[in-house]
């Protein structure tokens, strides 16, 4: 196996872990009724046509009180609030 296959296979690896990771992360939030938003790799990962093009090297998850702004987009309830 050449070397560009090799950091090919090693980065799908840690995605799939990370990924699944993130299953369990966001399920036990849901499961507690605890909003959540995956952000930058996890959510950006889909639109690579390879996903070893983007490596991640950790889950990073907005939660607690999310929701959609009446502007578009995510923000926090707090955020929310006080307009």
């Amino acid at each position: 196996m050449q070397l560009r296959e090799r950091v090919s296979s090693s980065i799908l690896i840690r995605n799939i872990q990370l990924e699944t990771e993130r299953n369990e992360i966001v399920s036990r939030l849901a499961d507690s009724g605890v909003s959540y938003l995956p952000l930058k790799g996890a959510a950006l990962l889909r639109l690579y046509p390879n996903p070893s093009m983007r490596t991640m090297s950790d889950n990073d998850i907005l939660y607690g009180l999310v929701c959609r702004s009446p502007r578009g987009g995510y923000i926090s309830q707090s955020s929310l609030d006080s307009e």
